[in-house]
Formats: structure tokens, C-alpha cells, sequence
């Protein structure tokens, strides 16, 4: 998973992670044909999107492919071996996709700036990270979500040594090619404490500034391509970005596991260039929920800034994310009462969940006193249709009554009409407001 480029560290056996590529919509490399090199970063499996859906596609001037990950709606993290020669104009950014050929301008996060780390050292891969600015966020898809950074771990002992992690690229398959056209993933464990040594990298593992990770015995690892991609650990079902894919002395050999950027280091560095916050959002309070016709339900509360929200009912697994201040949350059952909490969520992590909404019932559709719904709108609130046998009646005389064409809204609150036509019957309700 790692690059051809080369540097003075070449000396030393290391190599960074980055290889040319055709640019999109020119033909893709053709997989291996020998019966030893299974299609696979080394020791992984293809895998979708949802699966990693902070991993970024990095194509640098047309010819260079790295990988990055999502740590906000407006930064992308990746190796500043990657971008040393790069502008933003020359960098093109794919997320939310699986396979090289799913590329599209729908996908694309345009960049608007490249940070290099100002201490990066060429020579030694020391500080390989950068960052990537967006020019306009991205919004929320199944297919991406940013990943937490490693806010809440103590530098000095996470990851342990043993920790299980996993890496993802379109890199190499094998430690002489070919790329891969399909999204990869590999299990990986952390092979060195944070003041540990790194297989037989002697003096060139830096533990202040790299992370070691792979299989003592080889077989599992990133290659050429790689670079800038994400190695992620699950801390309490948390994914968190622990490295960012740099070098190693080719690809998979015993020994010899991949050299990661350790992310813990460079955290105030990352705070400081984008803003991040590295705490997570406070509850979001006066959460307020008001019904809307077609069984919905809007919902809005106040909150200081956050990557995201997700609004939940209390029942029926009905939920809505956002970036907004409010939600709609639809396919609720008309007639029944739901309460809405709000979770807000950044790249450090998710805020407690708000208090419950008053409670609120779902309707098929809204009126106020004093007004009449006609007999056709009723009975297609109520999803029945209307023919010259049909009949309705109230269920709730006291707030509405069947006049000559339509329902007489008398009072506020939840009026229920009950409408037959033929064998199918049903009952609307209608939420009245004075």
C-alpha cells in the first residue's frame, strides 16, 4: 500500500507509499493473472464504502494516487509525502465510492488548499501528514462519514502493543503490483508500544513519530498506493484514526510491518490548522417537535456548532440526520404519539443525548378552527378514495363534525374521521390548530 516515490530514506530500506495512476475515465490497470498474487491489499478483502465511509480516493496531478480520510465536512487528512509538489488545483478527491471506476463529478470534493506539515522531513518521513481544505462541505450520504480523531487517548500508551486495527487502499496486491480497481481492507495489529522499537527498522522507527503495524510474520500490509490512507482502530465500537499510512521497506515482508504517522503527535498541530474542535459537542437543548401532514414530524433545537445531529423517536427505529438546526422525520404512523431526542456529533465524538420532546402525534394531515377540510381531502389524507358510495363520519365530534361536503373543524387539537368507501375504510387524522 505504499508508494514508489523515493526519498533519501530509500538508503535506509524505507519507502514511501504513493504510485502513478491513469487519470479518471482513462483505462484502470489490469489485475494479475498469476495464480499466486490473490486480488487483495495484501492479506485484505474488497469492501464497500459503508464499510469505511471516511476513506478518501487521492489522484495528485493526474498520475500520483494516495488515499486520505475524512476528519470533518471540510478537512481530509492524508501523508505529506503525497502533496509535497501538489496545489489544490492538482488534486482531485473521491469519497463515498468502492471501486476506481465510480469515480464522478457527484463524488468529488473540490480542494481549495494543501497544508504540507512545516517540519515534514523528506529524508526520515518524520511529521508525514497533510491536510486538505475543501472549498464547500460535503454533505451527509451513505457513503461518508468523518472519523473520530484520537482526542480522548493518552499518547503515552495508546495503542499498545497487540492492538488489533485495520488498514484500507487502492494500493498495490502484491509487493510488485498490480493496483487494485476495487477498495481493499486488511486486518493489522499494533506491533510496538508508543516507546518501543518496529520489527528490524532499528534507528529508522521513530516512535514519537511513527506507528508500526502489520504481522510479524508478514503477509498483511499496505502497499505502493497507499499512502495517506487510514489505519483505524475500534475503541468501544469508535472507529478512531490511530496512523496515517507513510513507508516501509517494501510491502508485507517479515519483520518489516508498515510505518504509520501517529496521529496522537500531530493532534495539536491539526487543532491548530483547522479549527477542529477536539472535545466533543455539548447537548443539544430546546428540542421542540411539531407535526406536519403525511405522517411527519419536524423537529428543531438550539446547539452550538457540530459536524452533524441525528434525530431518533422513541419508537419505531424512526430516525433523520442532519447539519441543520432542524429535521424531518418521516414515515411515522398517524394517530400514534412519539417523543424526539437529539444527538449531536464531531470528529471527537458524540454529545449526550437531549432531553425528549413533549410528546407529539403523528397526523395525516393539519387545518385550524374554523375552517372546513373537504370531503376530498380527507379521504385522501386517509389514503381511501372517494366514489359516490363512500361515506364519513367523525370519531371525535366534540373538535369536528360532518357537514354537507366536507369536516367542520370546531375545536383544537386531533380530530379523527373515519371514511368508507366500498370495503376499504380508514381513519384520518387531522391535527387542528386555533
Amino acid at each position: 500500500m505504499r508508494s514508489s516515490l523515493r526519498s533519501a530514506a530509500i538508503r535506509s530500506g524505507i519507502l514511501a507509499l504513493c504510485f502513478a495512476v491513469p487519470a479518471a475515465g482513462q483505462a484502470l490497470p489490469a489485475l494479475a493473472e498469476s495464480p499466486d498474487l490473490a486480488p487483495r491489499i495484501i492479506g485484505g478483502v474488497p469492501s464497500g464504502a459503508t464499510e469505511n465511509p471516511w476513506q478518501v480516493l487521492l489522484l495528485i496531478n493526474d498520475r500520483s494516487l494516495c488515499g486520505g480520510s475524512l476528519i470533518s465536512r471540510t478537512w481530509i487528512i492524508s501523508a505529506a509525502h503525497c502533496m509535497k509538489d501538489a496545489s489544490a488545483a492538482g488534486v482531485k478527491a473521491w469519497a463515498g465510492i468502492s471501486a476506481l471506476s465510480e469515480r464522478s463529478e457527484q463524488n468529488r470534493l473540490p480542494a481549495s488548499r494543501v497544508i504540507v506539515h512545516p517540519q515534514y522531513d523528506a529524508a526520515t518521513l518524520a511529521n508525514d501528514v497533510a491536510l486538505i481544505e475543501l472549498s464547500s462541505p460535503w454533505g451527509p450520504s451513505a457513503g461518508q462519514r468523518v472519523i473520530a480523531l484520537p482526542v480522548a487517548q493518552d499518547p503515552a500508551t495508546w495503542p499498545a502493543a497487540g492492538t488489533a486495527a485495520t488498514v484500507s487502499g487502492w494500493g498495490y496486491l502484491g509487493s510488485k503490483g498490480p493496483s487494485s480497481t476495487v477498495l481493499q481492507r486488511a486486518p493489522v495489529h499494533v506491533l510496538s508500544a508508543p516507546d518501543g522499537t518496529c520489527g528490524s527498522y532499528g534507528a529508522a522507527y521513530r516512535p514519537g513519530n511513527h506507528l508500526c503495524a502489520g504481522e510479524n510474520a508478514g503477509g498483511f500490509d499496505t502497499c505502493q498506493g497507499d499512502s495517506g490512507g487510514p489505519l483505524v482502530i475500534d475503541v468501544g465500537g469508535v472507529p478512531v484514526l490511530a496512523g496515517v499510512t507513510s513507508a516501509g521497506n517494501q510491502c508485507a515482508l517479515a519483520n518489516y510491518p508498515g510505518l504509520y504517522t501517529r496521529v496522537t503527535s500531530h493532534l495539536p498541530w491539526i487543532r491548530d490548522t483547522t479549527g477542529i474542535p477536539l472535545t466533543p459537542p455539548a447537548t443539544p437543548e430546546a428540542v421542540a417537535a411539531a407535526a406536519i401532514a403525511g405522517g411527519r414530524v419536524v423537529v428543531a433545537w438550539t446547539a452550538a456548532a457540530a459536524a452533524s445531529f441525528v434525530v431518533s423517536a422513541d419508537s419505531g427505529g424512526f430516525t433523520c440526520a442532519t447539519t441543520d438546526l432542524t429535521c424531518v422525520v418521516s414515515g411515522l404512523m398517524p394517530g400514534t404519539t412519539y417523543t424526539f431526542t437529539v444527538q449531536a456529533a464531531n470528529s471527537a465524538g458524540s454529545s449526550a443525548v437531549s432531553t425528549p420532546t413533549t410528546p407529539v402525534i403523528a397526523v395525516d394531515g393539519t387545518t385550524s378552527v374554523g375552517r372546513t377540510v373537504k370531503e376530498s381531502t380527507v379521504f385522501r389524507w386517509a389514503g381511501v378514495p372517494l366514489r359516490a358510495i363512500s361515506s364519513m363520519r367523525s370519531l371525535t365530534p366534540l373538535r369536528c363534525r360532518v357537514i354537507r361536503g366536507g369536516l367542520a373543524i370546531t375545536k383544537a387539537g386531533i380530530c379523527r374521521a373515519s371514511v368508507k368507501t366500498g370495503g376499504t375504510s380508514a381513519v384520518a387524522v387531522i391535527a387542528a390548530k386555533s
